[in-house]
């Protein structure tokens, strides 16, 4: 019986899928079960079982103390730094989908103590499905309209808005498709503008 389970936040770009792992990570709770042996691995456009495993090797040996040397080759020290260890990796945007690719990464991995984890993060709901059972696949769908401007509004009206600032900015937030992304940067840029008639040109053109 495999060791290692997978957990897939699935979601469209600038949805929120890192920013939750990684809140996911940094939380106290989280660390303390899996022993503070987290990896975090981005994973961006690596579609080989080679380059996804040699990534994953260069993330757990940057967390390492590199006061403690060896002259094992890096697979071996990935196996013995997670052997019959509880620990938590993360492959962040994963976007391959081939199932010997995903096989031969558990195969390799399934060393840990019980209760190890894999999570991963992609724009491809396919992906999720290949890596994660149904109960284990969580998708991020974007923000309702309300949401959407109560969020921009954080950001970009820090110190309150008057009628006119608020009718722009619904305006500029229809035109974010709600991606907390695209919201953050459009909060930013408003922020520092004082020419609210101009605003909404500026940030379309």
């Amino acid at each position: 019986m495999s060791n290692i389970s997978a957990i897939a936040i699935v979601g469209v770009p600038g949805s929120g899928k890192t920013t939750l792992a990684q809140s996911i990570c940094n939380d106290d709770k989280v660390e303390l079960h899996f022993e503070h042996k987290i990896i975090w691995a981005c994973v961006s456009d690596l579609l080989s079982f080679s380059d996804i495993l040699t990534r994953i090797i260069e993330s757990e040996s940057r967390g390492r103390d590199s006061s403690v040397s060896s002259l094992k080759p890096p697979h071996e020290q990935l196996l013995e730094e997670i052997s019959g260890k509880k620990y938590l990796l993360v492959l962040d945007d994963l976007s391959t989908n081939d199932q010997f690719i995903w096989d031969s990464l558990r195969a390799q991995l399934d060393i840990g103590a019980p209760g190890s984890k894999i999570l991963i993060t992609t724009r491809y709901q396919n992906v999720g499905k290949v890596v994660a059972t149904t109960d284990n696949i969580y998708k991020l769908g974007s923000l309702s309209d309300n949401d959407a401007l109560l969020l921009f509004k954080r950001f970009a009206f820090s110190g309150g808005e008057d009628q006119e600032q608020e009718r722009i900015g619904e305006d500029i937030v229809s035109m974010c498709e709600n991606s907390p992304l695209i919201l953050r940067m459009a909060a930013n840029h408003v922020a520092q503008k004082n020419n609210w008639q101009q605003l909404r040109v500026e940030i379309w053109t």
